[in-house]
């Protein structure tokens, strides 16, 4: 206790000004002199300021001082996470847009591909058109193209059937009826099946 009595009898009188700054410190924290963020303790500010001790706990005690940091200390916490959610939202619309015109892009190589081979079919009688595997390969592109499109707008995660749906995209009917008129021309240009 003599410790204590020569402790309380070095501390400076603590005014109401004084008080005060002590308060915002401990509830609001302060950046240290490395940059990092810091909520003192009580004993730690009575040794900065040269207060003494017994009547800055009281005075934290009697005004619930620690709610109030906790208060604070939560408000930030979800000014954080929102920060961050929006951040994520804003990142998750670059990547969907970014999705979507590669699916675009995708599908419009196919129809660039499918429309050249179309036009040497008309143009060349001996050309045969492009081989099945290669119209398989084709249509899968189309497919997956499909599926990051529907997946950047936010629709089915997985498509598992193709239906005749107005709903389905004009330009995937188009791709699709080309192939079609592809399949017609190499069954008539020989005497040979597509499968």
């Amino acid at each position: 206790m003599e410790q204590s009595d020569n402790e309380e009898a070095k501390s400076i009188k603590m005014t109401e000004a004084m008080k005060e700054d002590i308060r915002r410190e401990f509830i609001h924290g302060h950046t240290d002199e490395n940059g990092a963020f810091d909520y003192p303790s009580i004993d730690s500010l009575v040794q900065k300021y040269g207060v003494p001790r017994t009547t800055l706990y009281r005075y934290a005690s009697k005004e619930d001082w620690q709610r109030q940091r906790n208060h604070v200390q939560t408000d930030i916490d979800e000014r954080i996470r929102a920060t961050r959610l929006k951040d994520y939202v804003e990142h998750s619309n670059r990547l969907d847009d970014n999705a979507l015109r590669l699916a675009q892009s995708l599908m419009a190589k196919v129809a660039r591909k499918i429309t050249e081979d179309e036009q040497q079919l008309r143009n060349d009688p001996d050309y045969e058109g492009m081989a099945a595997g290669v119209l398989d390969r084709l249509a899968s592109v189309v497919g997956q193209a499909q599926k990051i499109g529907k997946l950047a707008l936010g629709e089915a995660q997985e498509i598992s059937k193709v239906s005749t749906n107005v709903a389905i995209p004009e330009s995937f009917r188009e791709i699709a009826d080309e192939l079609d008129a592809i399949a017609a021309a190499k069954s008539q240009s020989g005497n040979h099946t597509i499968q």
